[in-house]
């Protein structure tokens, strides 16, 4: 989201987990925990919560051999950015259409997403404004 603030990586929280189905528990309570602080609504945080419970399913269908799964949550005044990641240097997104139900579903929680590549890792990073931002 280019022109918006960024949020430095200092204030970034960085949790990361084994690469399973199990696992994704832990990132759905550390994101609710995160968006409860920020000025979101009850159910923009539920959205959130929802949202990177679909990136992980997501990023475990395309490397089920991955072995860590990580989430950044970067906070500022105006907008939560979360990244959902899984750790499998050197891929590249499928050109699929079996993550066209994920990509709606993050889609219609969140105020924009997108996949790609951070630092070699295939990644789905999702912006979800505050109320003090409600249009962006």
């Amino acid at each position: 989201m280019a022109g918006s603030n960024d949020t430095s990586m200092a204030n970034a929280i960085t949790l990361t987990v084994p690469a399973d189905a199990s696992s994704v528990r832990v990132l759905r309570v550390v994101t609710t925990g995160v968006a409860s602080t920020l000025e979101l609504s009850f159910d923009s945080v539920d959205d959130l919560r929802i949202a990177v419970t679909e990136a992980a399913d997501r990023l475990l269908g395309i490397r089920p051999g991955g072995s860590r799964l990580s989430l950044v949550l970067q906070p500022s005044a105006d907008r939560l950015t979360l990244t959902v990641s899984v750790d499998a240097e050197g891929a590249s997104w499928p050109d699929d259409i079996d993550g066209s139900l994920h990509r709606r579903i993050i889609a219609g929680l969140t105020d924009e997403a997108e996949e790609r590549l951070v630092e070699g890792m295939p990644a789905i990073v999702m912006y979800k404004r505050t109320l003090t931002n409600p249009a962006g």
